[in-house]
């Protein structure tokens, strides 16, 4: 047992994870010879076959399988203890490895990035924008920003931001087409951002002293001229005078306030049931966190929540 080292493990479960010996070397840039070598060589130390090959797949013996269980979280301790021991009374170095949904990254959060890279020059960033939900474990992300709900039980998100949505299209939209209640926009063009085909629209009333009444929202399901999976297409399209659209007070403040675009019904509270409308903090669930992404982490939180 004393020979067996710990690249060989880690080379174990990272086959493992990846079904693939070539996967493995592709990541460590070494040739897939040196993965089987070093998987042998755990075997021989072992005494035991830990994986079934054939041409075309790779699977786990039973002792393969129990020996995984009981390896993966030795190593993540480990690492763990590892990343600790870098912490202390250690600058702020290294590589932070971002993940943030396109439209509000550029908007919102990339100046604030700027500022915290210029408090902390020594640190590289990574910034993955992408709608697409990576795997923050399999892609080591340290941190991530994600819309709507976050599903994975084994991440940790941490609420940021609820988005205003604000309906809106230019003056000359407004003036062809009469808008007096959401259901005139049955009858005019509008704009689409995907997934969402309905808008609804609480009223907003007073606080009573004792309560607060609300109204049932009205739902509008919206027949789009265009529709888009893009919020900068919609957004764009509006700007031309194509229709009436549903976007978040980021992108869309700056055209209100100077004209460019006007605001629709100011008197409703307006979303739609599939609308992305929190912004969250993601990051793997992890008893603890670099210093690096904790001062990230914070740093975001306190400028965006």
């Amino acid at each position: 047992m004393n020979s067996i080292k710990i690249n060989q493990l880690e080379a174990f479960v990272e086959v493992v994870e990846h079904q693939s010996f070539a996967a493995v070397a592709e990541i460590r840039n070494i040739n897939p010879s040196s993965v089987s070598r070093l998987i042998q060589s755990l075997e021989q130390d072992l005494n035991i076959k830990l994986f079934q090959r054939s041409t075309r797949h790779l699977y786990l013996t039973e002792a393969g399988e129990a020996y995984y269980q009981s390896v993966k979280p030795l190593l993540e301790q480990l690492e763990l203890a590892n990343q600790q021991a870098r912490d202390i009374n250690q600058s702020i170095q290294g590589r932070l490895k971002v993940t943030l949904p396109p439209g509000y990254a550029e908007e919102v959060v990339l100046a604030h990035l700027d500022d915290f890279m210029a408090l902390h020059p020594e640190l590289n960033l990574e910034l993955l924008i992408t709608d697409v939900d990576l795997d923050l474990e399999k892609e080591r992300i340290d941190l991530g920003i994600r819309m709507g709900e976050v599903t994975q039980a084994s991440w940790v998100a941490k609420p940021l931001q609820w988005q205003k949505m604000r309906l809106c299209a230019t003056s000359a939209v407004l003036q062809k087409y009469s808008l007096k209640t959401p259901e005139d926009l049955l009858k005019t063009p509008c704009l689409q951002f995907l997934p969402t085909d309905q808008w609804l629209f609480s009223q907003k009333t007073p606080i009573n002293r004792q309560t607060e009444v609300s109204a049932e929202p009205i739902a509008v399901t919206i027949d789009a001229k265009i529709r888009s999976t893009s919020l900068y297409a919609v957004h764009k399209f509006c700007l031309l005078g194509k229709g009436v659209c549903l976007l978040p007070d980021w992108l869309v403040a700056e055209d209100i306030e100077s004209g460019h675009l006007l605001e629709v019904f100011n008197d409703y509270e307006i979303n739609s049931k599939a609308e992305l409308l929190r912004a969250w903090l993601i990051f793997p669930s992890r008893n603890y966190l670099p210093r690096k992404t904790r001062l990230l982490l914070d740093f975001l939180y306190e400028r965006l929540k």
